[in-house]
């Protein structure tokens, strides 16, 4: 099974609907009613941008990490940080960087391909797992 396959099983027996949205969007993930929904943008994206969105958005979703303007309990900053957090432990735990490393694959670019995740995500995890915390960009 597919890294694709994967996140899209786990979505639907999570009952979280992916849709989509117009080309040039962002990715974003709501709760509708009793749902989460998430909405990625019809662009052009290779199967590890995917996943990454979908992993990303789908930490919104399992950690309740959701904001809006007017909060000031769930700020934008502390929101992120948490999906990620979810994405990268789902996503790309330690124990697969390390089956990366006895593979032999040593750099981020190559760890990407073996996992087939964006380089700059697997960077954000191998931070991560070195350091105990997501550093996020503005």
């Amino acid at each position: 099974m597919t890294l694709v396959e994967k996140i899209e099983t786990f979505l639907a027996k999570r009952s979280i609907d992916i849709i989509s949205r117009p080309a040039g969007s962002s990715t974003m993930s709501a709760v509708l009613g009793e749902r989460c929904v998430i909405a990625i943008p019809a662009d052009d994206m290779t199967s590890a941008e995917y996943v990454e969105y979908l992993g990303h958005e789908a930490g919104h979703c399992e950690t309740g990490a959701f904001y809006h303007e007017e909060s000031m309990f769930f700020r934008w900053e502390w929101c992120e940080y948490r999906a990620t957090k979810w994405a990268i432990k789902k996503l790309l735990p330690r124990s697969k960087i390390n089956a990366a490393l006895r593979a032999r694959y040593t750099d981020a670019y190559e760890i990407a391909e073996y996992v087939d995740l964006p380089q700059d995500f697997v960077e954000q995890a191998i931070f991560y797992h070195e350091n105990g915390y997501v550093l996020l960009e503005h």
